[in-house]
């Protein structure tokens, strides 16, 4: 059995304040990826830190983020392999709002490689280890 690193979750608050821009998180998943079946989603962060929401914010799919929650800036990455050994995934345009509660709190995950835009970006192993 593999032994994975346990990461020590800390308040979001302070959590959000240390997110940076431009960076590669994951989140919990509420479903599985299409491809890929993985628990988690991949999202590049475009601003940082993570901001508090002075008004609810309304997101695809009906529901709503409450006001005061905290929130980042950024664009998800979609599993583009069904293939468990291939961690290869591409960046979509939307631009979303992912509450802060929803990280997994790691901010040294990495790509092997990184494609941005139009390009596959493949997740490093060690990072796919920790996920």
């Amino acid at each position: 059995m593999t032994k994975q690193r346990q990461v020590q979750r800390q308040d979001t608050r302070i959590f959000g304040l240390g997110i940076l821009p431009d960076k590669l998180y994951a989140a919990y998943a509420s479903y599985r990826e299409e491809l890929g079946g993985r628990d988690y989603w991949l999202l590049r962060t475009l601003e940082g830190p993570a901001v508090q929401l002075k008004k609810a914010v309304k997101v695809p799919g009906g529901t709503t983020i409450s006001a005061k929650t905290w929130v980042v800036k950024a664009q998800w990455y979609l599993s583009s392999s069904d293939d468990q050994r291939v961690k290869s995934y591409k960046l979509l345009p939307e631009i979303v709002y992912i509450p802060v509660c929803s990280l997994i709190q790691d901010k040294e995950l990495e790509w092997s490689k990184e494609g941005r835009t139009g390009g596959m970006s493949f997740l490093d192993s060690k990072s796919h280890a920790r996920l």
